[in-house]
């Protein structure tokens, strides 16, 4: 885990362009997150990591209304940009110290940014807190990009485990964190297409978080192991590969 909590100030320009879905998928998933949730319409929910509210945006048509939290006021920026009349507020803080009151929502959001917290069974100690008692924790993760890749240059790399898209923590963490299973996990599969020449640009301009403390040396090791694995699978450098992925969702609630 870092030592300190990672800021995505350096993001924000290319985000979207970067974390976007397919055409038409965001209101599947965010359909998908309100299930889980339980959301009839008059929830507040709070997303923690909220960014440029790739989530939050389409969420807020299922609930009364989004808090959105992030340590990034750049990424905060681009949400007020985009939110054009969705009821959704975006508050710059630490998700460690969370300016709220006890108890005070209905529903808790988050999807891939606890492995960026330096402590993060603290920051899910810190949700637990300004939940309400009765209140869900919807915690949602992307599938890994060209996952099949991923593994054999981490089987090479060995040292490195780098994987763009998957966070390297437990699979039940929110349990470990303190709280407890909710409900049935839900799974949203879909395809789309991974332009290549693209990813080994984004690898050598450091688009990735898990680049941006890399050594140049590390890094070209990295994009170079990247290039024989796609080069012996597929004999030359596709244009665009066909990439199945899955939207994972998991439901907790508050132990206490």
């Amino acid at each position: 885990m870092p030592e300190t909590s990672i800021s995505f100030e350096r993001a924000a320009d290319y985000y979207d362009e970067t974390r976007g879905y397919p055409d038409g998928l965001a209101p599947t998933i965010a359909s998908e997150i309100a299930v889980a949730g339980r959301c009839k319409g008059d929830e507040l929910l709070l997303e923690i990591g909220v960014g440029t509210g790739r989530v939050a945006l389409p969420v807020a048509e299922h609930v009364r209304r989004v808090v959105g939290v992030d340590l990034a006021e750049s990424m905060l920026r681009k949400l007020v940009a985009k939110r054009a009349n969705r009821s959704v507020d975006a508050v710059r803080a630490d998700l460690l110290q969370l300016p709220f009151a006890d108890d005070h929502f209905d529903v808790a959001l988050s999807l891939h940014v606890l492995h960026l917290v330096a402590d993060w069974q603290a920051a899910l100690r810190e949700l637990a807190r300004v939940m309400s008692p009765h209140g869900l924790y919807v915690q949602a993760s992307d599938g890994r990009r060209l996952r099949v890749l991923w593994d054999e240059v981490n089987a090479r790399l060995p040292t490195l485990q780098l994987d763009l898209g998957a966070t390297h923590m437990p699979t039940d963490f929110p349990i470990l964190g303190g709280f407890a299973a909710a409900g049935p996990e839900r799974r949203l599969h879909y395809t789309q297409m991974t332009h290549v020449p693209t990813v080994l640009d984004q690898l050598r301009r450091r688009v990735w978080s898990a680049t941006w403390t890399m050594s140049d040396r590390a890094l070209g090791e990295l994009v170079t192991t990247f290039e024989q694995v796609v080069q012996e699978r597929y004999g030359c450098i596709p244009h665009a590969l066909e990439d199945t992925r899955t939207f994972t969702v998991r439901v907790y609630r508050p132990d206490r």
